[in-house]
């Protein structure tokens, strides 16, 4: 596999010269650091995730189906726990891989309730959301 060209770079690039000469919205799990303690993790829908004290506050958990791929990307990055989840909006794929986050933080020890330990962030709890994670 050919190595990418790092996200900040990337966008530097394609802002200077108008002109996007590689994928732009690459969906392969891959992590990349933006500074201490902020990492991106590239998914259909990127997540951000960003030391926040002992834990982490991630925005965005992906979808469903690319959740896990997203968490397993954040461990590579960091080990700390998951303290907040922050949805940007209610769309199923930045609120569908959120049961990748509780499965990974429960696997770490945090007890039957985990998804009311991690603070969730979000505009409200939509029908979409409890229909796609069976929590809110």
């Amino acid at each position: 596999r050919c190595v990418a060209t790092h996200p900040l770079e990337l966008s530097d690039r394609v802002i200077d010269s108008g002109v996007a000469d590689e994928p732009v919205n690459r969906v392969n799990a891959d992590v990349w650091q933006l500074d201490d303690g902020l990492a991106y993790v590239e998914s259909f829908s990127h997540s951000v995730v960003m030391q926040a004290g002992d834990a982490l506050a991630c925005f965005d958990a992906s979808g469903a189906g690319s959740g896990k791929h997203v968490v397993d990307a954040m461990r590579t990055w960091s080990t700390a726990p998951v303290s907040h989840l922050v949805y940007t909006h209610g769309h199923a794929d930045h609120i569908g891989g959120s049961g990748a986050f509780v499965a990974d933080a429960a696997a770490r020890g945090a007890g039957d309730h985990t998804w009311w330990a991690m603070r969730r962030c979000s505009h409200e709890c939509s029908a979409t959301t409890t229909r796609l994670t069976g929590m809110c």
